[in-house]
């Protein structure tokens, strides 16, 4: 299972811009605490899904939005190599 996750709204965002934490990168935003409180609920969300996923037998495969805008190629290889290796175990 693919998921490709939007930067701002998975919470990964603020690593990539020097940012010490979420909460310091939405330090001058309006209704800061709602989007904090939005944020961090969609990166639970992911977490839990990715142990639903992974208890039914998927395996969860997940880049960044940025990843895939500034670096495709090692995006797609990083899925193709995953799939790959996936593959190969099941097929043993």
């Amino acid at each position: 299972m693919v998921f490709v996750d939007g930067d701002f709204w998975h919470g990964g965002q603020w690593k990539r811009r020097g940012f010490k934490s979420l909460d310091a990168q939405l330090q001058k935003v309006n209704n800061k605490k709602y989007w904090i409180e939005k944020i961090k609920k969609n990166m639970a969300r992911d977490t839990k899904n990715n142990e639903k996923l992974k208890k039914a037998g998927y395996k969860v495969i997940r880049v960044w939005e940025s990843d895939i805008n500034k670096r495709l190629g090692w995006a797609v290889d990083k899925i193709v190599q995953q799939v790959q290796a996936r593959r190969a175990r099941l097929l043993k």
